[in-house]
């Protein structure tokens, strides 16, 4: 859907500083808009607010945009959609917070009438609730579920989410960084690293003469964190059955090479 820019009703952003957006609106000039922003059935701003601006800069007058309602996510997660579009991490955090905002006082209600139905022993019947007026599961985890993600994997992007907004010196580049690997792990990683050090870098990175051997290590690990994020969430019993025994018995055997290279990282003398 294309809607006129000077229809998306932005509000009051926590991000107030765009940052360089020169970057950005060069992509978009040459690949074009790879994500639509995306806003509220009312047009309301969800989440995209540096994509317009650098549409602005470009001297756009429209941009694409995916609308997205609450109840209708839930219904696809109900369902099981396979084919619902995945959202970048930051998006899908945007809209897990909207979604948990609803969600929330629909928790809080069904956990009162569970109360008082234990307490007088009386049926969900007797008190008028049906089944789709009662919340199942935590709010993080059905929000999680709504926009394709696993809790874990949810509950960290909006980590990475949170640091950039309220320290964007220090953290505001991970979340572009998770968008463009989609490796959630991986940021909310050197998140964590950034807050234990002062110099924002491992420690396997402090030896230059080492330079070499620890830059192999870290685009090793840096890729086998994507890979362990993405099986994470993959359904193994949906593997295809005649493929799926070469593919353990290659896993192991990788698996195994992991752990014998750990092992003589253990042993390296400081």
């Amino acid at each position: 859907m294309i809607l006129p820019i000077s229809a998306i009703k932005v509000g009051d952003r926590v991000r107030k500083d765009m940052g360089d957006l020169s970057g950005l609106a060069a992509s978009m000039k040459t690949h074009g808009l790879l994500h639509p922003v995306v806003v509220k059935a009312d047009h309301t701003l969800v989440a995209g607010h540096r994509r317009i601006e650098a549409a602005r800069l470009l001297g756009c007058k429209a941009i694409a945009v995916t609308v997205v309602e609450v109840d209708d996510l839930l219904s696809a997660e109900r369902d099981e959609n396979r084919e619902r579009k995945d959202f970048t991490p930051t998006e899908a955090v945007a809209i897990g917070k909207l979604i948990e905002e609803q969600e929330r006082p629909r928790a809080v209600e069904a956990k009162r009438v569970g109360a008082l139905r234990t307490s007088a022993k009386t049926s969900r019947a007797d008190h008028g609730e049906t089944p789709s007026s009662v919340a199942r599961g935590p709010v993080r985890e059905r929000a999680a579920a709504a926009v394709g993600m696993s809790a874990q994997k949810y509950t960290q992007a909006k980590a990475v989410v949170a640091a950039a907004e309220a320290e964007p010196e220090k953290y505001g580049d991970l979340p572009s960084r998770m968008d463009e690997t989609d490796n959630v792990y991986g940021a909310h990683r050197e998140m964590e690293r950034r807050k234990d050090s002062t110099t924002g870098r491992h420690p396997v990175h402090y030896k230059k003469r080492y330079q070499k051997t620890n830059d192999i290590v870290r685009r090793a690990m840096d890729s086998l964190e994507g890979i362990c994020a993405t099986l994470a969430d993959v359904r193994a019993e949906e593997a295809d059955a005649s493929e799926a025994p070469a593919w353990a018995k290659a896993l192991e055997g990788s698996a195994s090479a992991i752990r014998q290279f750990a092992k003589r990282l253990k042993n390296v003398k400081k």
